[in-house]
């Protein structure tokens, strides 16, 4: 209950604006000042006591209501930042996904192939894909279209060995049955490397069986080296070929130089002359050392065999010969050339178990 004192004559009175004992005016003042005063001794004499300075009685209850008041600011503050960033979250999920080109785009050069990748930005997307052989593609209009799907790769096949292939990618989306692309885009470039008719590559070991590669005299690895535009020759351009070339000339010798070596050498004389050439290993029956020629896939005689090792020295004459290899068969070679003092048909080197073909 609110109260104060007449300042007249010292009687107390609650609520009322004048004094119950001798009438006098009275003003109000809160709880809190009405408290103070009755600790103090009133003064019962005739003059006006001095006017006590008081708060607002609603400012005194807020400090009542709210005495942390740094705390309170500091909660409040807290709940606001929730607020704030719950709303930001909501705000970023109601926001249509961007719609903007794959992304971690990359092209790898395979065998006559190029492999394409990339990560869609949106599951939802399709993809656009165009090439060019001139530079990176500036639009989705400008080269070939390859590929439009909602994959994550593709496989470009079928390209030429030695071009280089520029790629572009676009997100794709229809509006209103029309083909909206993204404003941004990913390029990529890369090339393909070789891969002949038959899976050879551009240098190769020969090897029989798993890890097992077949070696020169000196104990090297026999490599082949292929040639990417070599083609098939005619009868003609292969006897031509080796009329002029030498290797049937170098010297047999068990130590540097033997069948394997001369195989070797002639089959990378060939392809660099734009011959394509294949290698051949040769088993016979009760030996345990086998032999190694050459093949030939002429466009009018079909599949010929050669054999081009030469002898312990030179002879001048042309030791090149082509061979009937078939299992079960007599290895028996005959000269490609005449020449005097050499025999046109040659011995038998045994009954042929097995051979491979390594082009």
């Amino acid at each position: 209950m609110a109260y104060t004192f007449c300042s007249k004559c010292g009687a107390k009175v609650e609520w009322a604006d004048s004094c119950s004992e001798c009438g006098a005016k009275i003003a109000l003042y809160d709880a809190g000042n009405a408290a103070e005063r009755s600790a103090q001794p009133s003064k019962q004499s005739g003059e006006a006591q001095p006017k006590q300075s008081a708060s607002p009685w609603w400012r005194r209850a807020a400090s009542r209501a709210f005495p942390g008041t740094t705390i309170t600011v500091l909660i409040a503050g807290a709940v606001l930042l929730l607020f704030a960033l719950g709303g930001m979250t909501i705000y970023r999920l109601l926001q249509p996904p961007r719609f903007e080109a794959p992304s971690s785009f990359k092209a790898t050069g395979g065998a006559m192939e190029v492999r394409l990748s990339w990560d869609k930005r949106n599951s939802s997307d399709s993809v656009w894909l165009t090439c060019s052989e001139g530079g990176y593609p500036s639009s989705p209009t400008d080269g070939a279209p390859i590929y439009e799907g909602s994959g994550v790769s593709y496989v470009h096949t079928d390209l030429q060995y030695g071009t280089r292939y520029y790629y572009g990618i676009w997100a794709v989306k229809y509006v209103d049955g029309e083909r909206e692309f993204s404003s941004t885009r990913g390029t990529y470039s890369a090339s393909p490397f070789w891969r002949g008719p038959v899976g050879e590559t551009l240098r190769e070991f020969v090897e029989v069986a798993p890890n097992t590669r077949v070696v020169g005299a000196d104990g090297k690895y026999i490599e082949l080296v292929n040639n990417p535009v070599a083609k098939d020759p005619s009868w003609e351009e292969l006897r031509q070929f080796l009329l002029l070339d030498t290797t049937d000339q170098l010297a047999y010798n068990d130590s540097t130089f033997v069948c394997a070596d001369f195989a070797e050498v002639l089959h990378n004389n060939a392809e660099a002359a734009g011959i394509r050439a294949g290698y051949v290993t040769v088993d016979f029956v009760g030996q345990e050392i086998g032999h190694a020629l050459n093949v030939f896939n002429t466009t009018d005689r079909g599949v010929i065999y050669v054999d081009n090792t030469g002898d312990g020295g030179s002879s001048g004459c042309w030791l090149d010969r082509t061979v009937n290899l078939q299992l079960e068969q007599e290895y028996i070679a005959e000269s490609v050339f005449e020449c005097e003092d050499y025999w046109l048909s040659w011995p038998s080197m045994g009954t042929v178990s097995g051979f491979q073909v390594f082009w």
